[in-house]
């Protein structure tokens, strides 16, 4: 109502301030002055209006309610102030002609023209660095806007309420440690390095992103899928296994690695690749982030994320199997003839079933029983039983001690052949260390994917959280954050890190307020691998295995969302299924890049094959009734037919559209002409009931007059009005569908001798439509172009069904009377 009412007054307004100014005085009109008349504030409202003052008559009512249907009233074509001005200048003069409506160009380009200046066209490239000139001219406007901006830690950190919220975010903090240990050692074996590099992961990049991160409630450090797609890089290189790695001092020429013996390898290690990797990783999105391209990201649309997570939990499970069962992951012969990764990995599973360790298999299903049962029916029994908010029962590192305590006290390795994890040193041996820049080359591809879905999937668990907890986050400064986060930690042995959904989800049920949260556990962790890491070296390798598969079970109930995607629309249903099944076969890399392909194909698609509409009026109303609805008792069009296109109309769709308009509309009009011809002639039947020409039309009731011409039907189609209140955008291939149509329906009257002639409108434009069909020309090929383009939809159905009523009313809304 509030945009009825907001129509409602602007027009009132532009309709009395053009009449005051067109219109010459009338001595003898009763009606009262215009507010736009008044001359001065001081003059009150009972004062009485001079003899010599312009005195205007109020216009007379219309056929066209002022306060138009929400729906049909998109906007008001928004002249630029000089034309404003000029449209309401004191002439009598109507100067309506194609070139007041090519004069339609910016305040600049005016200002120009007038001082005899000629403005110089910019490149794109030119007005894309000048747009984010001034972004980052706006955005550091000052010296503390830039500290702000760039250290949003000095934002949070002013009002931080030592008394409310210190408490909290000590207690999520031990709260996030637990998190932090079992799953950084298991996730560090998943990417392929060695369990210490995941705590490693869980310090130093989570310290650098509280300095320069917006969200306070993310939890940034391992995460699954992350360190499935490292792993596959690893696997590329070919480098050795952690588990049998000489230890390694990397050169600082940067020209390889060198063993105790002094030699140099052929093949870089494993942390040398995932050091690498975080380097070429930070590089990237510093990069994105400094020249404001986070808006990339759409790349990654929600189903490709969805299903990707998916595809990667199936990879991830896999390899967890080879620790669970207790067997090598040994090649086998013929294997290379084997097209998928994944059916290799299970053939290698197969191969060695008669060597599973029943021991390790039986320990792990306990282990996994007792994960799920307390994460999935305990904690909620307590939380129901005490009433409670929240629970975060920290059974992952419960677990892991219970089961090293184990381990040590009856000696699994011996006794049962349960492998544990490789030795854990204490300390931070050998850092900082420079990662090698010569493996760039070959990273580049990898480390772009993986930029990508750390930030995309980072950002949209800021954005949830954020929006819970009434502040923002910026997308730029998250790439800025997680650049320098990568960066930084590469120097000390860390792969990529990524925001984790488990964790960041327990971190604002416990209570947590801000990064200070993520500090403390960063504190106890740098304790822990100083002085407590040696004290892991029993625990079982399957356990580390089961958290990472019992973790997985929320990433595949995300499998349901392909029922969500497919209800929503089919396109994006098949695009989880295609990006799926790539993900799994094809490796995570390939699949995700394909997944990319495919969207970008499939919106390419959305855009070549938008839907399309027909509605006619509803008589008496201001209401528009889809034809063929199933709503459609009075199916009278009043003479007018409505087409809509919803999508932009472009090089890619214009043949579609006019093949729309064609089927749908010229063939109707063909019809209908034919029919009154023959009926004027032989009386012919009117049609069935249920063809789609007695729905579009009703026909006429053929009654001759005194002089023997027919009576011009309200119920018979004689105007054909293109709604372009969704074409959000079209280019010069527009103008040119246009022509086309309204030429197809001049020869279509004249090879009926105009015996009910078709008239053609515009309605609903948009400023950049109007711009675009200016600049390619439309309009000097479209006749009585002004005439035929109206505001609404609601005006354009008034002047057809009443044209000289209309004509006569300035109120009316063809464009004739706004350019004037």
């Amino acid at each position: 109502m509030d945009n009825e009412a907001y129509d409602s007054n602007n027009d009132e307004s532009c309709s009395n301030e053009k009449h005051s100014k067109l219109s010459t005085t009338s001595p003898s009109s009763s009606s009262t002055s215009l507010p736009s008349l008044i001359s001065s504030s001081t003059t009150t409202s009972n004062q009485k209006i001079n003899n010599n003052r312009k005195i205007v008559e109020e216009p007379k009512p219309y056929l066209i309610n002022v306060q138009r249907d929400l729906l049909y009233t998109k906007q008001i074509y928004s002249l630029h102030h000089q034309q404003s001005e000029q449209c309401i200048q004191p002439t009598n003069e109507c100067n309506c002609n194609l070139n007041n409506f090519k004069n339609l160009e910016t305040d600049d380009d005016e200002s120009n023209g007038k001082n005899g200046l000629k403005k110089k066209k910019r490149s794109m490239i030119g007005k894309f660095f000048s747009q984010k000139y001034e972004t980052f001219r706006s955005t550091y406007d000052t010296p503390s806007s830039v500290i702000y901006t760039l250290f949003p830690i000095t934002k949070w950190i002013r009002y931080y309420n030592v008394r409310d919220d210190l408490l909290s975010d000590i207690i999520t903090g031990f709260t996030i440690l637990a998190l932090h240990i079992p799953q950084g050692l298991a996730y560090g074996r998943l990417a392929g390095a060695r369990p210490i590099n995941g705590l490693y992961v869980s310090l130093f990049p989570v310290i650098m992103y509280a300095i320069f991160g917006g969200s306070r409630h993310i939890s940034i450090g391992t995460f699954a899928v992350i360190s499935i797609v490292c792993n596959s890089v690893v696997e590329n290189f070919a480098a050795p296994t952690p588990d049998h790695d000489v230890p390694i001092t990397i050169s600082p020429l940067l020209n390889g690695t060198n063993n105790n013996n002094g030699t140099v390898s052929d093949l870089p290690s494993a942390i040398e690749v995932l050091t690498s990797l975080a380097m070429l990783v930070g590089v990237i999105q510093f990069i994105v982030g400094t020249i404001r391209l986070g808006v990339l990201a759409i790349l990654l649309s929600d189903p490709i994320v969805s299903s990707f997570c998916v595809g990667a939990a199936c990879h991830v499970f896999t390899s967890q199997v080879f620790a669970i069962l207790s067997v090598e992951n040994i090649p086998i012969s013929h294997e290379h003839l084997i097209p998928f990764p994944i059916v290799v990995n299970w053939s290698r599973i197969l191969s060695q079933f008669a060597k599973i360790n029943w021991y390790t298999f039986a320990l792990s299903l306990g282990t996994m029983a007792v994960l799920a049962f307390t994460k999935n029916f305990l904690e909620p029994w307590l939380m129901k039983r005490f009433k409670l908010k929240t629970i975060a029962i920290p059974i992952d590192i419960i677990m892991i001690i219970i089961l090293t305590f184990l381990s040590y006290l009856f000696n699994w390795n011996d006794t049962l052949s349960v492998p544990t994890i490789p030795k854990l040193h204490s300390g931070f041996k050998n850092m900082p260390l420079v990662p090698r820049i010569d493996l760039w080359p070959r990273l580049v591809t990898s480390a772009a994917m993986i930029s990508f879905i750390s930030y995309a999937g980072t950002f949209s668990l800021e954005k949830i959280y954020a929006r819970k907890h009434g502040y923002e986050v910026y997308p730029n400064q998250e790439l800025l954050a997680m650049g320098i986060a990568n960066f930084f930690a590469s120097f000390f042995q860390c792969y990529p890190c990524s925001g984790s959904l488990a964790r960041t989800a327990v971190q604002d049920k416990v209570g947590g307020r801000t990064q200070l949260a993520t500090i403390i556990s960063s504190i106890l962790i740098f304790i822990f691998i100083s002085f407590l890491s040696h004290l892991l070296e029993t625990l079982p390798k399957f356990s580390l295995s089961c958290i990472i598969m019992v973790a997985l079970v929320p990433t595949f109930k995300r499998s349901t969302d392909l029922i969500r995607f497919w209800k929503m629309s089919k396109l994006d249903g098949v695009l989880w299924v295609v990006t799926v099944t790539f993900v799994i076969f094809a490796g995570v890399d390939s699949g995700l890049l394909f997944g990319v392909i495919v969207g970008l194909l499939l919106t390419l698609f959305r855009l070549a094959m938008p839907s399309f509409n027909m509605k006619h009026h509803i008589a008496g109303t201001e209401c528009y009734a889809t034809i063929g609805g199933g709503n459609d008792s009075n199916p009278h069009t009043n003479g007018c037919l409505i087409f809509e296109f919803h999508g932009p109309l472009i090089f890619l769709n214009v043949e579609r559209f006019k093949s729309c308009f064609t089927d749908q509309i010229l063939t109707i009009i063909r019809r209908q002409m034919e029919m009154i011809g023959d009926r004027q002639q032989n009386q012919l039947p009117m049609p069935r009931k249920d063809s789609n020409a007695a729905k579009m039309i009703s026909v006429i009731n053929c009654e001759k007059q005194s002089n023997g011409t027919k009576p011009i039907d309200q119920t018979i189609i004689h105007s054909i009005i293109f709604d372009m209140s969704y074409v959000s955008y079209c280019d010069g291939k527009a103008g040119e569908a246009l022509f086309e149509l309204d030429f197809e329906l001049k020869k279509m009257n004249e090879k009926y001798q105009n015996l009910m002639p078709i008239q053609f409108y515009l309605a609903s434009m948009n400023v950049s439509a109007i711009d675009t069909l200016v600049a390619s020309g439309f309009f000097d090929k479209f006749p009585n172009a002004l005439k035929r383009c109206f505001i609404t939809v609601h005006d354009a159905v008034m002047y057809a069904t009443n044209p000289m009523e209309a004509h006569n009313d300035r109120r009316n809304g063809s464009l004739i009377h706004h350019l004037n």
